[in-house]
């Protein structure tokens, strides 16, 4: 993120020749596709939780937990 920071920083100077200007948002791209993919994979670990917490329900009162009976 600061990268991209940096990047956007630069690239609203003006006095950037065209090169320079296409390498830095050609970097920028490939950083927020990197981004996009760590926020996919959290996002996918978090719904894997929450779904996982929906399956195991807390047990009644008066229910045998022991798996004894």
């Amino acid at each position: 993120m600061q990268r991209l920071h940096a990047i956007i920083q630069e690239l609203e100077r003006a006095d950037l020749s065209l090169e320079r200007n296409v390498a830095l948002y050609k970097e920028g791209r490939s950083l927020v596709s990197s981004c996009n993919e760590i926020l996919k994979r959290a996002r996918h670990e978090i719904t894997f939780v929450e779904e996982g917490e929906g399956d195991t329900a807390a047990p009644s009162s008066g229910e045998d937990t022991t798996g004894l009976s």
